[in-house]
């Protein structure tokens, strides 16, 4: 066990820190990092929040079978709103961990996109402005650059960030505002915020 909540403190560690990083020199594998980050980190820790009775229901079954885990609140965790005064709060309730984690990983990947966006944006003015110095007459070729069928692109990871919301609304939202934390909302973990982010990513 001693091992387990090692693994867990490392990992989470990895994962904020990732967050706070904006290099963007390497933009592209802090994305792959994160990604690989989150799912070592939900693998280890989904069983503080989801008792694995809701396992023998097969997952692709509505939320309403999940069965919240016996260490739901064995743990508390700190977090600060995006929205609001910004204060610390300290919530001993796995279930918030979980739809944070989650939410804070949908954020990343909307600015990810912007990001990304706005970068695609800029090389295509760049390219233009070099092809305009080009003589008619010169044999150049510019190619454009293959996509790889399994890369990320600023399209997919809007859709991935509205699923994420989506999976907070609609499977963990209940027990959200049964969680300990004071008043749910009007914080970033509001069904409305969330619906809101979905909505804004999915038209995107």
């Amino acid at each position: 066990s001693d091992l387990l909540l090692l693994q867990l403190h490392l990992e989470r560690e990895k994962v904020l820190k990732l967050f706070q990083e904006s290099s963007r020199s390497r933009v592209q594998q802090i994305l792959e990092e994160l990604n690989q980050s989150i799912v070592n980190y939900t693998a280890l820790f989904r069983g503080f929040a989801i008792s694995p009775l809701h396992d023998l229901g097969g997952l692709s079954d509505t939320f309403s079978i999940i069965h919240p885990s016996p260490l739901r609140r064995m743990y508390s965790f700190e977090w600060t709103d995006s929205i609001g005064e910004r204060q610390l709060t300290i919530v001993g309730d796995s279930f918030v961990e979980l739809a944070s984690i989650l939410f804070n990983y949908g954020l990343w990947l909307m600015k990810w996109s912007t990001s990304m966006s706005s970068s695609k944006a800029s090389n295509r003015t760049s390219s233009r402005t070099s092809k305009s110095k080009i003589s008619r007459s010169s044999s150049s070729i510019i190619a454009n650059p293959i996509v790889n069928r399994g890369q990320t692109t600023p399209i997919s990871a809007l859709l991935k960030a509205a699923g994420l919301f989506r999976y907070i609304r609609e499977n963990l939202g209940r027990f959200l505002i049964q969680s300990d934390q004071e008043n749910i909302f009007g914080t970033d973990l509001d069904p409305d915020v969330i619906r809101a982010y979905e909505f804004q990513c999915n038209g995107e």
